[in-house]
């Protein structure tokens, strides 16, 4: 079993900052990261 990725803060303001600047829906960011749209979400 693969262990999970581990994101560090700067990662996460990032992939949120996408949906926020760039006007992407949340499923297409997610998608790009590999996460689930939710962990963007909350």
């Amino acid at each position: 079993m693969a262990e999970r990725k581990r994101y560090t803060a700067e990662e996460k303001a990032a992939i949120v900052l996408e949906v926020i600047q760039d006007g992407k829906k949340i499923s297409e960011v997610a998608e790009e990261h590999q996460i689930h749209p939710n962990q963007i979400m909350t």
